[in-house]
C-alpha cells in the first residue's frame, strides 16, 4: 500500500485535485525504508486523526486533512519528533512485520533505518507544515483511493487499490 503526504493548494479540501510534485511525498509501506519511517511518524498524529474520526491512520482508504491551528499543532508534532528521534542509533535493523508463504515457515521482514535519513523526513515534514501555514493551505496524508486522487492517477471507472 502506499500513502501519500504533502500540501493542498487550498483552505478547503476538495476530492479531485492532485497534490503538486514538489509538495509531496510518497511512502511505499510494504518492507521498505520509507515505509518504516511512515510507521515511525505516524503515531505522532494519531490524535489528530481521532478527532477526525479516524482509528488508525495506517488502514486503507483514510484522508487526514490538517489546516489552521491543527498546522501549529502539526509543527510542535514534528519538533517533538526530532528531539526523540535524534537519540536513536545512527543504524538499526527496525522489523516490518512477517511474511509467511504457503507452505513456508514465516519469517521477519527487517528494514535497514538511518537516523540521518529519518531526520531530514522529519525536517521535510516541518518545512511543509510551515509552508503550508503561512499560504493558508491544507497537509493532507491519504491512502487507497486518496492516494490515488491525490496522486493524480486517472480512474477508468473500476474498483482499484494502491
Amino acid at each position: 500500500m502506499r500513502v501519500i503526504l504533502g500540501t493542498y493548494p487550498s483552505q478547503a479540501f476538495v476530492a479531485g485535485i492532485p497534490l503538486s510534485e514538489d509538495g509531496r511525498i510518497v511512502f511505499r509501506r510494504s518492507g521498505t525504508q520509507m515505509g518504516c519511517y511512515f510507521e515511525l511518524i505516524v503515531p505522532y498524529f494519531e490524535r489528530m486523526a481521532s478527532e477526525q474520526h479516524i482509528d488508525d491512520l495506517t488502514c486503507l482508504n483514510v484522508c487526514l486533512v490538517i489546516g489552521g491551528n491543527d498546522l501549529n499543532k502539526a509543527l510542535a508534532l514534528c519538533a517533538t519528533m526530532l528531539e526523540d528521534f535524534s537519540s536513536c542509533e545512527d543504524r538499526w535493523s527496525h522489523l516490518q512485520g512477517w511474511l509467511q508463504e504457503p507452505g513456508c515457515v514465516k519469517r521477519d521482514v527487517r528494514v535497514n533505518l538511518y537516523r540521518k535519513r529519518l531526520l531530514n523526513c522529519v525536517h521535510w515534514l516541518g518545512e511543509q507544515f510551515e509552508n503550508a501555514r503561512q499560504d493558508g493551505h491544507l497537509m493532507v496524508i491519504g491512502s487507497g483511493v486518496f492516494y490515488r486522487v491525490l496522486a493524480g492517477i486517472p480512474s477508468d471507472g473500476s474498483l482499484v487499490y494502491s
